[in-house]
């Protein structure tokens, strides 16, 4: 079974959503977000959530969610994309603010 998730923009409202529910199910999560104070407050609310650089949360993980605004994700997914297996399960749960 996949068990350990990495969530890009987990310090937003859906990826600590995401993170409190994967840690319920047992998955261990690697967690990263472009706002360290964010992230370390979300690591106050979840203790099991593992903060890390972007390149260790993908390597480290079997399945990597995007949880990032729509304008980000073309930047993020360049990061991502140097770390990237091709056993690797990607994501994106981009969110669109306006319309």
């Amino acid at each position: 079974m996949l068990k350990n998730v990495a969530v890009i923009g987990a310090a937003g409202r859906m990826g600590r959503w995401l993170c409190k529910l994967l840690v319920s199910e047992g998955f261990k999560v690697l967690a990263n977000d472009i706002d360290i104070n964010k992230l370390l407050e979300l690591k106050d609310l979840i203790r099991e959530v593992e903060i890390h650089d972007l390149e260790r949360c993908v390597r480290e993980s079997d399945i990597i969610l995007l949880s990032v605004p729509v304008e980000s994700l073309e930047d993020v997914l360049k990061g991502v994309k140097p770390y990237v297996r091709e056993d690797h399960i990607v994501i994106d749960i981009c969110s669109i603010k306006k319309l």
